[in-house]
C-alpha cells in the first residue's frame, strides 16, 4: 500500500474501488470458460493480489491465470484461431518437480480437447519467474520468452517444464530461446507474460514464424500502467462491480 500514493491518479481511483469493495476480505472466485480445459478450473484471487497488481508489486498467479481465461474468452469469438493454454497452475515448477505425472495427464488432456489448435501458450513459473513457453506439438518446436535473459546464458534446459513437455509427448522437441522485450527490475515479469500472451493471440499466431522476433527494450513504465488500468478495469467490472 505504500507504493499507491506515488501510482498514476487513475490506478489509485481503481485500487480504491478494490479497496472499498464490500466483501473485500473473501477471494474471488473464477471459473475458467467452457471448453478452456478437459474439465473446469478455479482460481481465487485475494484482496492482496488485486493490490498488488495496482502497486507494481510481483504479479499473482490467480490474476495471470484470470488474464489466460479473458483472453481465451476473446479469441474464442474469432474467424482464425490456432492458440489455446495449459493451466499455468499445474504446469508450475512445484508441480513438475513433486507431482510431473500429474502435469503431464493435464498437458496430454489439453491437447486432446484442442487437438485441432497449433499453438499452445503455457505461463509457466518457476524460481519466482514467470516465462511464455509456446508449445508447437505437432511440429515438435517451442519457443520461451523469458523477459529476465539478458545475458543469453539460459536455455531449455533451464527450466523443468521443456523436460515435462518432452516426455508428455514421447519425443524431443526442438527449443529456441526467442528475443524479447527485457525488463529492467525484478518484478515486471508477469507483466511481461501478459503482454506476450496478448500479442501472440493478436498479432503472432496470424503469420507464427514471421512474427515470433520482438525487440529487447525493456516496456516504459507508461505502458505498463496503461495495461494494469485497462486489464484492471475488465476484471473489476466482471468481478466486484455488483459489490
Amino acid at each position: 500500500m505504500a507504493m499507491l500514493p506515488k501510482r498514476p491518479q487513475k490506478i489509485q481511483a481503481l485500487a480504491n474501488r478494490f479497496i472499498n469493495r464490500n466483501d473485500r476480505n473473501k477471494n474471488i472466485p473464477i471459473a475458467s470458460p467452457d471448453g478452456m480445459y478437459e474439465k473446469t478450473y478455479y482460481e481465487f484471487v485475494e484482496h492482496e493480489s488485486l493490490l498488488g497488481w495496482m502497486t507494481n508489486d510481483w504479479l499473482d498467479g490467480t490474476i495471470l491465470h484470470w488474464w489466460c481465461m479473458h483472453m481465451y474468452e476473446m479469441i474464442s469469438k474469432e474467424e482464425f484461431n490456432s492458440c489455446a493454454f495449459f493451466n499455468p497452475t499445474i504446469i508450475q515448477e512445484r508441480v513438475c518437480v513433486q507431482e510431473s505425472n500429474f502435469a503431464i495427464k493435464h498437458i496430454l488432456s489439453t491437447f486432446e480437447a484442442h487437438k485441432e489448435k497449433d499453438i499452445f501458450l503455457a505461463p509457466y513459473l518457476q524460481d519466482a519467474h514467470w516465462v511464455l513457453f509456446l508449445i508447437c506439438p505437432k511440429t515438435r518446436m517451442g519457443y520461451i520468452f523469458d523477459s529476465y535473459n539478458r545475458d543469453k546464458k539460459k536455455t531449455s534446459k533451464t527450466f523443468y517444464l521443456s523436460n515435462i513437455v518432452e516426455r508428455a509427448f514421447d519425443n524431443s522437441f526442438k527449443w529456441t530461446m526467442q528475443e524479447c522485450n527485457q525488463q529492467k527490475d525484478l518484478w515486471e515479469c508477469g507483466y511481461y507474460v501478459m503482454k506476450f500472451i496478448f500479442d501472440t493471440l493478436h498479432i503472432k499466431q496470424k503469420s507464427f514464424l514471421d512474427q515470433l522476433h520482438d525487440s529487447r527494450r525493456a516496456f516504459r513504465q507508461d505502458e505498463l500502467d496503461g495495461w494494469v488500468l485497462s486489464a484492471g478495469a475488465k476484471f473489476f467490472v466482471d468481478y466486484c462491480s455488483d459489490d
